[in-house]
């Protein structure tokens, strides 16, 4: 069985593959995330990955640590995070845009894992399926995200999903559906 650490690197990985797939003539092309082009969700990606590293380093980052940043900056970003993780990362670690209380370095790690496998999918759609370890992890995930979510919520609202299939589900709870056309999830 993965330590999730081994998920999260893996996951890391299929962000990697993606983002070297990309054409700059892809970029400017509509994401799943309501308007927000592929390569606003890559700048995204790259600010996630400098807060996370931020807050895994050091237990706390500031919300600003978390802005996105040129898409260009991916490898630098993807760096970061994964010498973060593989050094003295906190044990206990505030996600700011998370919440407010610290959480524990696996939480963290899982939460990460969540958003770097979403955001492949939002970016290239049913092209992208994660591993089916990362699958169940991101569903175990999008499961303990409360149903009841306000106007800032960070995911949409939940989608049915009819077919069963634990990709699909986790991908619904997360207010996604890979039966849509582009452009139809809050980011």
């Amino acid at each position: 069985m993965a330590t999730l650490t081994e998920l999260h690197r893996r996951a890391l990985t299929d962000a990697d593959d993606m983002i070297d797939a990309l054409t700059s003539a892809m970029m400017p092309n509509a994401s799943r995330c309501v308007g927000w082009t592929i390569e606003d969700l890559v700048c995204h990606m790259v600010g996630q990955n400098f807060g996370f590293a931020a807050a895994i380093a050091d237990g706390d980052a500031d919300r600003s640590t978390y802005r996105p940043r040129s898409h260009t900056l991916w490898d630098e970003s993807r760096t970061a995070v994964a010498t973060a993780i593989d050094g003295e990362p906190a044990a206990r670690v505030r996600l700011v845009e998370i919440r407010q209380e610290a959480i524990s370095f696996d939480a963290v790690l899982a939460i990460h894992t969540l958003d770097l496998a979403v955001h492949v999918w939002d970016a290239v759609g049913d092209a992208y399926r994660p591993s089916p370890d990362i699958v169940d992890l991101v569903l175990a995930q999008a499961e303990r995200i409360p149903a009841d979510r306000g106007d800032d919520a960070v995911f949409g609202p939940i989608r049915d999903v009819e077919d069963g299939d634990a990709w699909h589900r986790a991908l619904g709870l997360l207010g996604r559906s890979s039966q849509t056309s582009r452009a139809t999830t809050a980011g």
